[in-house]
């Protein structure tokens, strides 16, 4: 993670993990940021928890907008985790808080948020059905 709430940089990066030349810069999320587990989703945007702001975030890769879709307000400090995506474009989530959703992009509204309540330490795992 990198300082201030703002996406890693290239220069963040272990050497390691680097496989080809990258050009990354630093994005914004917002006041109290603290993103973790960045992925890049079909629309080909990066979309990230927000543990800061207990929110699902995309940033889209031409305009750089950050969208956050925050949990409802019952779910506070989720202690978001890394995101998955569905065969349909739905984007799951879990909490170790307990928490476990999904984040519907296609909605008409905007992107509609569901939360449920489950155990601790849930994991997600795509399977071949989607």
């Amino acid at each position: 993670m990198a300082p201030s709430g703002s996406a890693a940089s290239g220069r963040d990066l272990p050497a390691a993990s680097i496989r080809r030349p990258v050009n990354l810069e630093k994005i914004a999320l917002g006041p109290g940021a603290a993103p973790h587990g960045v992925i890049v989703g079909p629309d080909g945007n990066a979309w990230l928890t927000e543990g800061g702001q207990n929110a699902i975030a995309r940033v889209d890769a031409k305009t750089k907008e950050v969208k956050l879709f925050p949990l409802p307000k019952e779910f506070p400090n989720a202690n978001l985790n890394t995101l998955v995506f569905d065969n349909k474009g739905t984007v799951w989530y879990t909490g170790q808080n307990g928490v476990y959703g999904r984040v519907d992009p296609q909605d008409r509204q905007g992107g509609r948020v569901g939360v449920a309540e489950g155990p601790r330490h849930l994991r997600h795992h795509r399977n071949p059905d989607g």
